[in-house]
């Protein structure tokens, strides 16, 4: 699995509370986080614009920009961000709403430090999977389209030779109805798969 190593790893921390910002700030960076800060959600967002982080902490009760709202941008903004909010307003439809909104995971006040430190962990073990199953997919379409160029190109130049060769025929077999009628008929099927070929070759391509 793809790993972003606890010393590479960026966390960013909004709340509105200073004195929560830099607890937590205190405890990520001693586990060897890359750690920022933010007051509020406008100031968390522009340092997401500068530089997605790893992993998200969003108080969900903030003034002017709220935690939900700060959750829709991040979707838009960090889609591969990890989300955890954090609250003091710990109920089971305030913890479904903000998955509803993009958090993977929900933490209450008062937290302790191993409480946080876990949480941690688990997001960042979520953002390697996700990193992990981006590579699979690149990997999976780099090799749909090593498959595709493949099969156009063996088979392209011999199709289209033959198809020249029946149009040529064709006009030789003006005394035979039949026979120019299945030249006619093979021709028809060598377009077709021509077309067929080179839709696959354009939707390998995208």
């Amino acid at each position: 699995m793809t790993k972003v190593p606890i010393e590479k790893a960026k966390v960013l921390v909004i709340d509105d509370e200073e004195s929560m910002r830099e607890a937590c700030a205190k405890v990520l960076t001693r586990e060897g986080y890359q750690v920022r800060t933010a007051a509020n959600g406008e100031e968390g967002l522009e340092m997401v614009r500068q530089v997605p982080p790893d992993i998200v902490f969003v108080d969900l009760a903030m003034p002017k920009l709220a935690g939900l709202e700060v959750l829709d941008e991040l979707a838009v903004l960090a889609p591969d961000t990890i989300k955890v909010v954090i609250t003091a307003y710990a109920t089971v439809s305030a913890a479904l709403e903000a998955v509803r909104h993009g958090a993977y995971d929900f933490l209450p006040k008062p937290f302790t430090p191993d409480e946080l430190k876990v949480i941690a962990a688990r997001a960042l073990e979520r953002r390697c999977l996700l990193l992990k199953n981006r590579e699979l997919s690149k990997e999976r379409d780099q090799a749909k389209l090593r498959f595709l160029q493949f099969v156009t190109g063996e088979v392209t130049g011999p199709v289209t030779s033959v198809l020249a060769r029946l149009h040529q025929l064709d006009s030789m077999l003006m005394e035979e109805p039949q026979a120019q009628e299945l030249a006619q008929e093979a021709a028809d099927r060598l377009e077709r798969l021509l077309s067929l070929l080179e839709r696959w070759r354009q939707n390998g391509a995208q």
